[in-house]
């Protein structure tokens, strides 16, 4: 028997945060970037692709939580994307960053959780995959 006061809400906070934990492996697990010139085209795990021209206009894009307006400039020798809702309101910043060998991406992003207060913050390094050969 349960103790006092517990209505099953752990539970569902617990298997709440264990999808997000899925969602994320999947969005997160694999990027793929094109880029050449002012062209940016990046398409995450979850095949949601954003095809941005770096210092252009900001581009509708749709995700599973609603459309944005992404945009792309170089600050530094970073590459930043933003993404805002309808509204105008920043929600996602990511800052892309190479090693000086070109081996390594290191991404940076800042999220606005809905409904919450502050940011979530985390950072996320990828290895280059060499590209298949194709007979």
């Amino acid at each position: 028997m349960p103790g006092e006061g517990f209505d099953g809400s752990e539970g569902e906070a617990g298997e709440r945060a264990e999808a997000a934990g899925r969602q994320a492996a999947r969005e997160f697990g694999l990027l793929e970037i094109f880029h050449e010139g002012d062209e940016f085209d990046l398409t995450d795990g979850m095949q949601i692709s954003r095809m941005l021209r770096i210092g252009g206009e900001p581009t509708e894009v749709f995700t599973p939580r609603g459309s944005v307006k992404a945009a792309a400039a170089w600050e530094g020798d970073a590459l930043v994307v933003t993404e805002r809702d309808p509204q105008g309101q920043v929600r996602r910043t990511r800052q892309f960053r190479i090693s000086g060998d070109r081996s390594t991406l290191t991404v940076k992003e800042i999220r606005q959780l809905p409904g919450k207060e502050g940011n979530a913050v985390m950072s996320l390094v990828y290895r280059r995959v060499a590209p298949e050969t194709k007979p």
